[in-house]
Parts: C-alpha cells; structure tokens; sequence
C-alpha cells in the first residue's frame, strides 16, 4: 500500500553529487492574501532532495514529493506536543495557585525547554525526513 504524498511545485536552484537545491514556489492564492505576511505557507523556502534517477538542471521547474506521515509528524512535534504541554502546566499551576498571571506565565515557560531539546535533535530529524523531486 503506497502512503499519501504531499506535493509542491519548485525550481531547481542547485545540484550537488547526492543532493538537489529546490526553491519551493509561493502559491498563487497567496499572492492575493491579505495574511500573506503573517502565515508561514506564504513564505519561499528552500529544500534539500535526494538526487534523482533522471536527469535536472538549474531553473528547471519540479514537484517536490514528502510523505504525508512525514509532515504529520512534523505538526505533532512543533505544534501538537507543545501546545498539550502548555495546556496541562496552565491548568495544573490554575488549580493549584488561583493566580491567572502565574498560571500563564508557568505554562509559556514549560515549553522553552521542549522546544530547546527539539532544536539539539534537529540533526535526528532531518535523518527521517526525505524530500523527492520529479519532473513537472
């Protein structure tokens, strides 16, 4: 059973011996946006791909393919975990404390160190994630 795939356009900026430079394209739709400026999406990112078996040259337009699991997992860890995180420590310090200033202050900080140990484990993360590219 083959896994559902996440899809982008992008254009091919560099290649190395294994690796592929692709610039992701901002969407059309986005363009129009009056949020543009505020929504992650909005932004143009670059990735890295794995080389593929056909031939790419730079400027040439692809589509950059990524496991839909993969980009599940990547909301789960930056914003599921967290917010379940400050979630609990808020209502956990409310009861306990009554004061609403301590409460929030309590649950923002616990997520600092959460979000410390997932940048040292950037370097694990980027292991498990495989972009693909093929031709438009």
């Amino acid at each position: 059973m083959e896994q559902d795939k996440i899809e982008q356009k992008g254009r091919v900026i560099d290649i190395d011996t294994n690796k592929v430079k692709v610039n992701i394209l901002v969407q059309e739709a986005c363009a129009h946006c009056a949020m543009r400026g505020f929504c992650p999406g909005a932004k143009t990112r670059t990735i890295e791909a794995d080389k593929p078996d056909f031939q790419v040259e730079k400027g040439q337009p692809v589509s950059v393919v990524m496991d839909e699991k993969v980009g599940f997992n990547a909301l789960l860890f930056v914003y599921i975990i967290p917010f379940f995180i400050l979630m609990t420590v808020l209502i956990i310090t409310e009861i306990l404390t009554h004061n609403d200033g301590l409460s929030g202050l309590a649950a923002v900080i616990s997520v600092i160190p959460y979000y410390v140990i997932l940048y040292f484990m950037k370097k694990h993360f980027e292991k498990k994630i495989h972009f693909k590219i093929k031709p438009l």
